[in-house]
């Protein structure tokens, strides 16, 4: 193996011009949060109008003025605008600060009112406000919800960032791959596991024109809504002996290039040509409950897709019998 590619041990990572939030570096390595996106539930029925005693339809346009007013003018400068969406889930969204402000709306099979969400989008390790803003907007919003405050958490992105190279880092991953303009993908994009890897170090001097000194590749792993993540681990890439052509073979191009050998070769090559770069996935574990922790937020209530319907549909329909036990509580007073 060439001296550039033994693992750099003790190595002082460019935390100064790399932006991290809540980090841990180990074996030279980082790990880092870099999306998380919780989605806060609203409306079940007009729920959130009724607990304030405001007697109002329950519409889009009634759900954006409530929110607008009860909860983001609270929170942010009057002068930030928010656009209306059509034809698609989300109708009414606010960009600011780094965050991204999202109402959703979904409408369950076989019920006449629609649900309602909130979603924020950010990047934690990007924000500039120490979390001001979203620790403001999850108390508030439990000031409004009280027990019925409800999260889920559609998306958040796990990196692992690795001093070396993307020319010398494999994964050698059984999900779907693919490339494009020199960023390799793993797995079906918007599922758990989809995995992205891109040169760190040209992402810094195209975007923030900071050269940051020394070859780091990011590797991104997506959560989504619960579902588990097949954290495919990277390796380095060594000696290949007489197999040093597929040095020159794309990341993506790997599985299917070892299965042009014998079992038994492929074997020997990835023996003796790889070496697996230090992971350990469970460190991604402690930095996500640190976030929460940080955020004052429960774990999350996430609930499988096959059966996000019949559950929320049970959630309204519960709340619609409360309603009309109310009605006649009141109606024999």
């Amino acid at each position: 193996m060439s001296a550039k590619n033994h693992f750099r041990e003790n190595m002082v990572t460019p935390s100064g011009s790399i932006p991290y939030g809540d980090s841990i570096c180990s074996d030279g390595c980082v790990y880092s949060l870099d999306k998380f996106k919780p989605r806060f539930r609203l409306c079940w029925g007009n729920l959130v109008l009724r607990r304030l005693g405001m007697e109002l339809d329950l519409s889009d346009q009634t759900v954006i003025e409530f929110i607008r007013d009860q909860v983001v003018f609270p929170l942010v400068d009057h002068s930030i605008v928010g656009n209306a969406r059509s034809g698609s889930i989300v109708i009414y969204s606010w960009n600011f600060d780094g965050y991204l402000l999202m109402i959703q709306r979904f409408k369950a099979f076989g019920y006449s009112q629609p649900f309602y969400s909130l979603i924020c989008e950010f990047n934690p390790n990007k924000s500039r406000d120490d979390f001001r803003f979203i620790k403001a907007l999850i108390s508030r919003l439990k000031d409004l919800l009280g027990d019925y405050f409800i999260w889920d958490d559609t998306r958040t992105d796990f990196t692992f960032d690795v001093p070396y190279q993307i020319s010398d880092v494999r994964l050698l991953s059984r999900k779907n791959p693919a490339s494009y303009m020199g960023t390799f993908y793993f797995g079906k994009r918007g599922e758990s596991g989809y995995t992205r890897i891109y040169d760190k170090r040209q992402e810094m001097k195209d975007h923030y024109h900071t050269d940051i000194g020394s070859d780091w590749t990011r590797i991104e792993y997506e959560s989504h809504s619960g579902y588990p993540v097949n954290y495919d681990p990277p390796f380095l890439l060594g000696d290949l002996g007489t197999h040093e052509v597929l040095r020159y073979v794309p990341m993506d191009a790997w599985p299917a290039a070892l299965r042009t050998f014998d079992p038994k070769t492929a074997r020997r090559i990835k023996r003796d040509g790889l070496r697996r770069i230090p992971f350990d996935p469970s460190q991604f574990d402690i930095l996500y409950q640190r976030l929460l922790d940080r955020l004052e937020l429960p774990a999350p209530y996430n609930v499988e897709y096959r059966n996000r319907e019949e559950v929320e549909g049970e959630m309204y329909e519960l709340e619609r019998i409360s309603a009309e036990l109310r009605r006649f509580a009141k109606d024999i007073d």
